[in-house]
């Protein structure tokens, strides 16, 4: 049943095709520590991760888009997965937009300065072409180390598909 959804799931972001993808792998500090007290520190959970995406997806969308991003809601396409478990560092795989009027090396160095801006950004970012989509979709939703539901590594809330290619 399990692997009917996946597949159903990957059918389904297959057929809403970003353009110009990028697929970009992001690290996340396992730990916070207290501001105060250096003895407190928390462990990251789903929930705190989500908000961590919204956070850097609007300062990317800020960065790329300007007033427009708040004025016309436009916006990066994304499809946020999270990965990671007790033996594999927590990690993000985005397939990402890349905009028409910015070139990869520039748009690389907005995502790793939005990305470390963020309270859970780590200096492991890994940023690259797509020329296989539906093998990098597939390898987002693997479920080796995500656990067993694609509805609980999928960051829904963050998901966005605005331009589609047909």
């Amino acid at each position: 049943m399990e692997k009917e959804i996946i597949e159903k799931t990957l059918e389904w972001l297959v057929s809403k095709r970003i353009p110009n993808p990028l697929s970009v792998t992001l690290t996340v500090k396992q730990r916070i520590e207290g501001q105060f007290r250096k003895s407190f520190s928390s462990k990251v959970d789903k929930e705190s991760l989500s908000v961590n995406i919204r956070h850097f997806m609007n300062r990317l969308n800020k960065s790329v888009y300007g007033s427009s991003f708040n004025r016309y809601d436009k916006r990066l396409s994304v499809i946020p997965v999270f990965e990671g478990n007790d033996l594999i560092r927590n990690h993000i795989h985005l397939t990402l937009q890349r905009p028409d009027h910015i070139d990869l090396v520039t748009f690389e160095k907005l995502i790793s300065d939005s990305w470390l801006k963020t309270k859970y950004g780590y200096q492991n970012i890994c940023v690259k072409e797509i020329y296989d989509y539906r093998g990098w979709l597939d390898y987002q939703l693997k479920s080796k180390s995500k656990g067993s539901n694609v509805s609980c590594f999928i960051d829904w809330g963050n998901l966005k598909i605005t331009d589609v290619v047909g």
